[in-house]
């Protein structure tokens, strides 16, 4: 019985994919409050409010339905 291994090259390509997605969540978030940090959103940005607003509901909804056909198409 022959094992295959993945070259070094292989896996410095794709980090991200024997990493727990947990932990891939976790680094985004982090990544996130790093940006927040260096470019934080000051009180006079409260007319870019409504945007970001809209932007995070279209976000959500979009990431909801992509969760949902997935379970409904998984289920059948």
């Amino acid at each position: 019985m022959s094992k295959t291994f993945e070259s070094p090259a292989a896996t410095t390509r794709r980090p991200f994919l024997h990493m727990p997605v947990p932990w891939v969540f976790v680094l985004a978030f982090l990544l996130g409050v790093g940006v927040q940090f260096l470019l934080p959103l000051s009180s006079a940005s409260a007319s870019l409010s409504p945007l970001v607003m809209i932007a995070g509901a279209v976000l959500f909804v979009t990431g909801a339905v992509v969760a949902g056909w997935g379970l409904v198409s998984s289920s059948g």
